[in-house]
C-alpha cells in the first residue's frame, strides 16, 4: 500500500476496510450497512434441480464449495468479473489476469498451480472462447493426473465482446468440451444444464483425485455478471448515440 511517499508492505485488506469503516463513522458520513464476512460465507444456497444454470447462481454455489486448500484461477473476461463476487477464506488462493490480450491464460495457469503445489486443488473458471486458445494444456493435466476442476463456462462464443458490440465474429466453432478428457486419455468430463446436474457433478469432482474434472456449464449467451453488463454499456460504440 502506498500513501503519499510512504510504502507499506504486507497490509491485509481486511484491516484497511476496518480502519476506513471506523473513520467513516467518526466523520459522521453515511454508508451502506456492512455485512460480516462470516455472513457472506454462509449465505444459504439450495439447488433447484430443474432450474437452468446462471452465472450468479453458479458463483453462489461455488462460494460454499471452496475449501481451504483450493486455488481459484479466473480467466480473462467474464470469468474474472464473476469470480470477483466470490468470498474467499484466508487460505483460499486466487490467480487472475485482467489484461485482456492474455485471453487463454487460465488453463496454462491451472497447470502451473497444480505443479507448483500439489497439496492445493486448482479450480478454474474458463470461458469457451478462451479455452479454445490453449486447450492442449488439458492433455498435460491428464498426463500429470492432476485433480484440477475446470468449470468451462459455455455461453457460445466471445460474450465479453458481445456485450460491447455484437456480430458474427463473436461466434466460435462449438466443441463437445466435456468429451475432451476422454479424447486425451485422462480424468473425466460432463456437460450440465441444470442446478441438479451441476450439484451431482460437483459431488463427483469432490471425490475425484485421479485426473482433471471438466464440468461444462451450459449458459445463456447473454447471461453475464453485473460487472460485465456495466462494462459493456460503458464501452459500447452505441453509447454516445443514445438519448
Amino acid at each position: 500500500m502506498k500513501i503519499s511517499q510512504h510504502v507499506y508492505e504486507e497490509v491485509w485488506i481486511g484491516d484497511v476496510v476496518a480502519g476506513l469503516t471506523k473513520r467513516i463513522a467518526d466523520k459522521g458520513l453515511k454508508h451502506p450497512p456492512f455485512k460480516p464476512v462470516s455472513d457472506l460465507l454462509h449465505t444459504a444456497y439450495t439447488p433447484e434441480p430443474d432450474r437452468a444454470l446462471t452465472v450468479s447462481r453458479v458463483m453462489s454455489r461455488i462460494n460454499a464449495f471452496l475449501g481451504p486448500e483450493t486455488t481459484v484461477i479466473a480467466e480473462t473476461g467474464d470469468s474474472l468479473f464473476a469470480a470477483a463476487d466470490l468470498v474467499l477464506h484466508h487460505d483460499v488462493g486466487f490467480i487472475g489476469q485482467a489484461f485482456y490480450l492474455s485471453i487463454g491464460y487460465a488453463l496454462p495457469a491451472t497447470l502451473g498451480a497444480a505443479l507448483a503445489d500439489e497439496s492445493r486443488r486448482p479450480l478454474a473458471f474458463i470461458g469457451d472462447g478462451a479455452f479454445q486458445m490453449t486447450a492442449q494444456e488439458l492433455s498435460t493435466l491428464c498426463r500429470r493426473k492432476s485433480n484440477a476442476i475446470v468449470l468451462l463456462m459455455n455461453n457460445g462464443g466471445y460474450t465479453t465482446e458481445r456485450m460491447i458490440h455484437e456480430g458474427p465474429y463473436n461466434d466460435i466453432q462449438p466443441w463437445a468440451y466435456h468429451k475432451l478428457p476422454e479424447v486425451m486419455g485422462g480424468g473425466w468430463g460432463v456437460r450440465v444444464k441444470t442446478e441438479g446436474e451441476f450439484e451431482a457433478a460437483l459431488n463427483r469432482a469432490r471425490e475425484s483425485n485421479n485426473g482433471p474434472a471438466l464440468i461444462e456449464l451450459m449458459l445463456d449467451t447473454f447471461d453475464t455478471s453485473d460487472a460485465l453488463k456495466r462494462l459493456g454499456a460503458e464501452l459500447s460504440p452505441d453509447k454516445g448515440r443514445k438519448g
